[in-house]
């Protein structure tokens, strides 16, 4: 759940009511053949979390709130059997009270970008 931050449900210390985290998300992929050994594909994601006021994650770090995701890929067979391909991956992700961002509502958010190589064979 959520990478271990945050609670799917929580109980209101006040009123003793469960508080239900709801997520919703969003996936898009497309994958486009150019020829017979290579083909390209694209990857879309997003999720936005209600998490309740009072809810910590694993160890009381604040619970994960937003995150969007993209990435890209070229795969291409040489040869029979193995496959080699580059990709690069975009990550945004936002925890209640990151950079200053008291309530989770703020569009700042730590981001990565991953790029990856690889050669696969089979037998």
């Amino acid at each position: 759940w959520a990478g271990g931050r945050g609670d799917e449900g929580a109980i209101d210390p006040t009123t003793g009511d469960i508080d239900a985290t709801t997520t919703v998300s969003t996936h898009v992929y497309y994958t486009h053949w150019w020829n017979d050994t290579m083909r390209s594909s694209l990857h879309f994601s997003g999720a936005n979390s209600n998490v309740a006021d009072f809810s910590t994650g694993a160890a009381g770090a604040p619970p994960l709130t937003k995150w969007r995701t993209a990435s890209a890929n070229v795969v291409w067979s040489l040869v029979p059997r193995v496959t080699t391909g580059v990709g690069i991956t975009y990550n945004s992700a936002l925890f209640r009270g990151d950079q200053g961002n008291a309530n989770a509502t703020s569009d700042t958010a730590n981001e990565a970008i991953e790029a990856n190589w690889m050669i696969m064979a089979s037998y």
